[in-house]
């Protein structure tokens, strides 16, 4: 009787640590739920979009910083110019550099915070916790995330949203970039607050 008291104990044990979420896992800002696993972003690439729009000009441009499974980093700069009824697209590589393991590791566990819960073929999107999608709003920024099953993810900061939360999306940002060492005023752009 003994025997089996203490093979259901190791078994329920067995199964409760297997419960126990990864400590890298963090609260979501955009639901109710925690982040993926470390292992699971790390197979993961994860694009920042930082947009701006010219009214003088008809100019979007957009700086793009891609860290991809590997732990390189891409900066890159887009622009789209408005030609008549179509939009003439130039892209600029800025820098390439790789990551230490455990500074892609955090970069990507806290964008993992902005990210939807599931990525999907059909591109899932996240706002964050307390914005409503502005119809015809334009993106403070983006972040883009997929995998290599060519499933995505996309979240955005739209002009316009005014939730509480939205001074730790700004700040959680930041940190990243300034974590990789980018400084978006040297290319021109930056993140409002």
């Amino acid at each position: 009787m003994r025997t089996h008291v203490r093979f259901f104990l190791v078994l329920s044990l067995l199964g409760s640590s297997c419960d126990q979420p990864d400590p890298e896992q963090r609260n979501s800002l955009v639901g109710t739920y925690l982040t993926p696993t470390s292992e699971r972003l790390r197979q993961e690439t994860v694009q920042i979009d930082l947009s701006q729009y010219h009214d003088d000009t008809g100019i979007d441009e957009n700086l793009l910083v891609e860290l991809r499974p590997d732990n390189t980093v891409l900066v890159s700069r887009a622009r789209r110019y408005p030609i008549r009824e179509q939009r003439k697209v130039e892209t600029q590589a800025l820098r390439k550099f790789r990551l230490t393991n455990a500074t892609a590791a955090d970069v990507r566990s806290k964008l993992a915070r902005l990210r939807p819960q599931h990525l999907t073929a059909d591109m899932a999107g996240s706002l964050p916790t307390g914005c409503q999608y502005i119809c015809d709003g334009a993106a403070e920024f983006t972040i883009a995330y997929w995998d290599k099953e060519q499933r995505f993810g996309v979240f955005e900061l739209q002009h316009g949203c005014t939730s509480a939360n939205v001074p730790v999306v700004r700040k959680l940002v930041k940190n990243v970039l300034s974590q990789m060492n980018i400084a978006p005023a040297e290319f021109g752009f930056s993140i409002k607050g």
